[in-house]
């Protein structure tokens, strides 16, 4: 199937830009559209090319769309983000020697898998509220009712089989990493426990992974307006300095 793909390109003279990814949250029944968005407007008007990708599983496809989705974190849904990259670098639209890949919720998690899947591409991964470690989402989020259990088994995987789930969750597999990451949590996520930020936080620590972190003191799962905004110059800030030319 054809993958749907939106692309701001900055306004400047000479060169290829540097390039992020900014997968959407879900990551089931959501996708992204050419409506505005300021976090792409930020960051193109700094100079960095954005990529948004409908990936398999989003919304307004179609329900075979949708269930090509289904257990696919960390595989299918990347492969899609990945295969979107490669197009944009082969038709000479970004420099495809300066990528990076940032987002929040699913979006934070798929920007730490995603340098740990090819850490040849991404030169650093942002991830805001995004969850590192799925065994534990499991048992900490959606073990408590019977409806979660369920979306759990159906679209992230099989709880009883925790080496799957180790094997695609980033703090399982930190040693991989080779691009500096942003590692950045709400302290009272209720859907995202902060205890995602530590445990992915520790393994960093643990093979000595370049990393900067934050914490919004407060802060739910859904930034306000004012965390988002931190978050955003945060962001730049750290896209800025990791995808300088050479």
């Amino acid at each position: 199937a054809e993958i749907e793909v939106f692309v701001a390109l900055p306004k400047r003279a000479g060169g290829k830009p540097p390039l992020v990814v900014l997968p959407h949250g879900g990551p089931w029944g959501v996708r992204d559209s050419r409506t505005f968005d300021p976090l792409v407007q930020f960051l193109a008007g700094g100079g960095i090319a954005v990529v948004q990708v409908n990936y398999r599983g989003s919304a307004g496809r179609g329900q075979a769309f949708l269930d090509a989705g289904k257990r696919q974190w960390g595989t299918g849904i990347e492969e899609d983000l990945e295969a979107a990259v490669d197009e944009l670098v082969r038709r000479g639209l970004v420099d495809g020697d300066r990528v990076c890949i940032a987002g929040g919720s699913y979006g934070g998690y798929s920007a730490l898998i995603s340098v740990i899947r090819r850490p040849e591409r991404y030169r650093c991964a942002a991830s805001l509220n995004g969850p590192t470690d799925l065994a534990y989402s499991y048992h900490s989020y959606f073990r408590h009712w019977k409806k979660g259990r369920e979306y759990f088994e159906e679209y992230i995987g099989d709880p009883e089989d925790p080496e799957k789930l180790i094997a695609i969750s980033p703090a399982y597999n930190a040693s991989k990493i080779g691009a500096p990451v942003l590692l950045a949590h709400s302290t009272d996520d209720r859907r995202v426990d902060v205890d995602h930020f530590y445990r992915m936080l520790t393994m960093l620590e643990l093979y000595d992974k370049p990393h900067e972190t934050y914490l919004i003191e407060g802060g739910r799962h859904s930034p306000t307006g004012a965390e988002w905004i931190d978050f955003a110059i945060r962001l730049r800030r750290f896209l800025a300095r990791h995808l300088q030319p050479g």
